[in-house]
């Protein structure tokens, strides 16, 4: 029946002749006499004449018992304007609405989740109850559907269809008795999930039936093809809502991997090095991770730390930091403990290969007056020794050459590491790997002079530090040639007032964290708790305008220059083929750290010219499998950083698929760094695939920069387990229907529609109008208004 006036009706008239039930609707049909207006004037025509007659009717009987014989004449009326519409039942009989049950047979659907407490004990003892050892997901479906008789509850309302959607859409063989047979010998071994696909399959079979609803058992896990919220939209265009049941637990499986380790390539002996990573942890919240550096094949860690995982899904990039002792060629190891319950452990760790050298750096010295920072550092470059020694003889780290512009004439004679003059030839210039250059006076340094030491940078690649001077550096030498060097504009450097009573604090940048001259502790935070310690800094001017490719790695903490920048302490950038940085203060001489910091700046502009020649570079991808829509990260390094273009987007990567076309990749230069540059691809298909760089061509490395990896179809079923709750509720909603748990999945069977039933054969009409039960509530009505209006005394 389509609403209550029609069950009233049916039940009214009709229910001796037959009784509605599923299977079975019918409907009213009549045949208007005239316009409706008529009908509604008459009624009210005839009411209003027959109260105004009871109300003139002169009794003693009280208002309410005229008002009852009015209403049984208005009745009357009523009933013979009924039956003038010669009102008739038409039964009909109809198909029950189509309900799918869809049970997901994936291998997914095997694994058994670790649950804990509350969850934990109803799961296993309604499995148990039913008979299954296993609380696996797959044993879950089957308990609601066979132990919990979903089948004899929902059959008498419903034409039951099955359906498996493992990797397709599979309909159940035999009627509904014989399901449950068949579920009890059934397994969940499909290679693959595709349940967007698989539910699409079913609406098409489906076309043409009315389907009340779609009830789907699964853990939401979709390895290929489309998304179940794909499939809601066709159900929701089909009007078959989802009532979708959650099987499984929604905690990630457990995986802990080392990504995209990066490490300099060369350096000293003393150098901190910092292997740079990313960690990823997925299923382990609340949990932490160790990682740990070690050599190949030695067990003996090098360093480590804990890290606390927050999230279930948590991607976070780390470093460690060692200092090697020792010359050589290093194969380093970064790897995360796996956890006990973590199957792949392939991607746990990786490997960077590192030179180590010792060779002694030719260091070039150059001021105008003895000042405290000329000794500090002319006495630091002069006794300081290697830490390691071949020979097991003590020897020098750096080889110095001082020039001391205002020195006698004999200075030069009695300091051994003295020299008179600036070198007046490339050759003599071109020896050095570094120059130090403090207060200065340009006066002493002729144009040639100048000019060489440019090329000692854009040519040569050789390394330069500035240090200001309250004199000469920089202020003389606007317009000079040495002006391109600095790494800020000339124009609106402003001297520091006279020194400071309070000390400026310092501040490092996030460059500035990172960088290999600033690390004087033994990792991170103890570097900026020394960094932090600087009380003796009273000195400091303001270059208010960087040139465009200056990196700030050090600022004072709390002054700022006119646009409310902090005021940088020291800076760099790369110009041509080398390095230069500029320490905008030389109070540093005061600082307990300040050896280490300037060792490792030197040994940081050395190492180009020391280590880099006939090393070319390094293409290296981030890992060597991927799964199909997973970004493929590349990355090439130049071991030599005077060979990296000076374009941003200078570097080319040809990719090849194996048997396959070739693509072209440009490569950006990585933030902050010289020698580095990154892209990241995602679209390539499955496959095996080799890169190399094709721009720049490198024609001095001793072999091509090549790596390889492959691209594999979506993660077996295996590999994700958690059951994907999110997703399901989505599509549930998207669909107009619910989403359940196992807990709560007996409320599914309440709330299921009564979906929409076709009709199939039209029966005889039943005549309503000329009923006898009619006629007998007609006389009924004129017999009762007599007697009343007699024992009225109104006859």
């Amino acid at each position: 029946m389509n609403n209550a006036f029609d069950r009233w009706v049916y039940w009214f008239f009709a229910g001796d002749a037959a009784r509605e039930a599923d299977g079975l609707q019918s409907s009213i049909q009549w045949i208007a006499p005239w316009a409706p207006w008529v009908t509604i004037a008459i009624l009210l025509g005839g009411g209003v004449l027959v109260a105004s007659i009871y109300y003139r009717e002169r009794t003693t009987k009280q208002p309410w018992y005229k008002a009852t014989l009015a209403t049984m004449r208005i009745a009357l009326v009523a009933l013979i304007l009924f039956m003038l519409y010669g009102l008739s039942l038409r039964p009909y009989r109809t198909d029950t609405p189509d309900l799918v049950i869809a049970l997901d047979d994936s291998q997914s659907m095997s694994h058994v989740d670790a649950l804990s407490g509350e969850e934990a004990s109803q799961v296993e003892s309604r499995l148990s109850a039913a008979g299954y050892q296993e609380a696996s997901r797959w044993n879950q479906g089957r308990t609601l559907l066979l132990a919990d008789d979903w089948f004899g509850q929902l059959q008498p309302h419903y034409r039951l269809k099955g359906y498996f959607i493992g990797d397709s859409g599979r309909a159940w063989s035999g009627d509904v008795e014989q399901w449950t047979e068949m579920l009890a010998s059934a397994n969940a071994d499909r290679p693959a999930s595709r349940l967007g696909d698989s539910l699409t399959e079913i609406f098409q079979q489906q076309r043409g039936r009315p389907t009340a609803a779609v009830v789907l058992l699964t853990d939401g896990i979709t390895t290929e093809g489309k998304s179940l919220s794909d499939a809601a939209v066709v159900a929701r265009r089909r009007g078959a809502p989802l009532y979708v049941v959650g099987l499984g637990s929604r905690q990630r499986q457990l995986n802990l991997r080392i990504e995209d380790l990066d490490v300099e390539r060369a350096a000293f002996v003393g150098d901190p090095l910092s292997f740079k990573f990313r960690l990823g942890a997925a299923g382990m919240a609340g949990k932490t991770a160790r990682v740990t550096l070690r050599l190949k094949d030695d067990p003996k860690i090098l360093a480590e730390r804990t890290v606390p995982v927050a999230s279930d899904e948590m991607t976070r990039q780390l470093d460690l930091q060692f200092r090697p002792t020792k010359k050589g060629d290093y194969s380093f190891v970064v790897s995360v403990e796996a956890g006990d319950e973590e199957i792949d452990l392939s991607d746990n760790e990786a490997t960077a290969q590192v030179a180590v050298r010792d060779d002694a750096i030719k260091v070039l010295l150059v001021d105008s007056q003895p000042r405290f920072q000329y000794r500090y550092l002319k006495t630091l470059f002069e006794r300081q020794l290697k830490p390691a020694s071949s020979s097991g003889r003590p020897e020098n780290a750096f080889d110095l050459t001082a020039i001391l512009q205002d020195s006698d004439m004999e200075y030069a004679e009695q300091d051994a590491v003295a020299e008179r003059a600036f070198p007046s030839s490339q050759d003599e210039l071109f020896q050095y790997d570094v120059i130090v250059i403090g207060d200065a006076n340009p006066a002493f340094l002729s144009r040639i002079n100048l000019e060489l030491l440019t090329k000692f940078v854009v040519e040569k690649g050789g390394g330069v530090i500035f240090v200001a001077g309250d004199q000469y550096l920089p202020w003389q030498y606007g317009g000079t040639p040495l002006a391109s060097l600095f790494p800020f504009q000339m124009d609106g450097a402003q001297r520091p007032a006279p020194p400071l009573t309070d000390s400026i604090p310092v501040k490092l940048t996030n460059l500035g964290m990172s960088s290999p001259p600033l690390q004087v502790g033994s990792n991170t935070s103890e570097t900026l708790r020394r960094w932090d310690s600087i009380e003796q800094l009273y000195w400091l001017p303001e270059f208010p305008t960087l040139k465009p490719g200056a990196q700030v790695l050090a600022t004072a903490r709390d002054r700022f220059d006119a646009k409310g920048e902090p005021i940088p302490l020291l800076m760099q950038q790369f110009v041509g083929g080398g390095k230069v940085m500029f320490l905008a203060s030389d109070d540093l001489w005061r600082w307990e750290h300040h050896d280490p910091f300037w060792m490792q700046s030197v040994r940081y502009l050395a190492r180009a010219s020391i280590l880099g020649g006939g090393w070319g570079a390094e293409l290296a991808a981030s890992r060597n499998e991927y799964e199909r829509g997973e970004p493929v990260r590349l990355r090439v390094r130049f071991f030599d950083d005077r060979k990296a273009p000076t374009s941003d987007q200078g570097v080319t990567v040809m990719i090849e698929q194996a048997g396959g076309r070739q693509r072209r990749i440009s490569l950006a230069r990585a933030s902050g760094s010289r020698d580095t540059f990154e892209a990241a691809i995602s679209d390539l298909p499955e496959g095996e695939y080799r890169a190399w760089i094709a721009e720049p061509i490198i024609s001095d490395a001793t072999e091509q920069a090549a790596t390889s990896f492959r691209i594999e179809a979506t993660a077996g079923e295996m590999a994700r387990l958690a059951a994907d709750f999110g997703e399901l509720r989505a599509a549930a909603t998207a669909a107009g229907g619910k989403f359940y748990t196992f807990s709560d999945a007996t409320q599914l069977l309440k709330d299921l529609p009564p979906g929409r039933q076709v009709r199939i054969e039209t029966l005889s009409p039943i005549p309503v109008w000329n009923s006898w039960k009619l006629a007998t509530l007609f006389v009924s009505l004129i017999i009762g208004e007599w007697l009343l209006r007699k024992r009225g005394g109104m006859l």
